[in-house]
């Protein structure tokens, strides 16, 4: 499913629908997902403040979270890159081994379920996910 900038990729009936993700961004296109706010989801995911929207900006170089407590995050792919929970990531930085990150782009997007995104990188990263209380921390971390 393929959408123009600007407009939402979202299956009947409010249901989530991320099939769209990678070919909008291939597309070139802003990436939007919708979350729905349903009750079992509220109590799968406790008092987690949950994103409404997500985007990759045209560049790349951006992720735009639209939150559900109104609260709108511009996480640099650069960062999200650098704080990958990933083994490899992990025992990086264990052992000291700092990279810079800086010209680092986010090339795809994955749904996990309802709970996280799988981002995929530009340097060929591609084993970082991002639950939503992390992608929020994150978000956080850098206001």
């Amino acid at each position: 499913m393929d959408c123009p900038p600007e407009t939402s990729s979202r299956g009947d009936h409010g249901k989530q629908d991320y099939r769209g993700f990678n070919s909008m961004l291939a597309a070139g296109n802003l990436l939007r997902a919708h979350v729905p706010l349903v009750p079992k989801m509220r109590r799968t995911l406790g008092d987690a403040v949950i994103p409404l929207e997500l985007k990759v900006t045209a560049a790349r170089s951006l992720l735009s979270v639209t939150w559900e407590d109104g609260v709108v995050s511009l996480i640099p792919a650069s960062m999200l890159r650098a704080r990958s929970r990933a083994a490899q990531q992990v025992r990086a930085d264990i052992e000291g081994n700092e990279h810079s990150f800086e010209t680092v782009t986010v090339t795809s997007a994955e749904a996990i379920g309802s709970y996280a995104i799988r981002l995929i990188f530009s340097d060929g990263h591609d084993r970082g996910i991002y639950p939503w209380s992390y992608l929020r921390e994150i978000a956080d971390s850098d206001a």
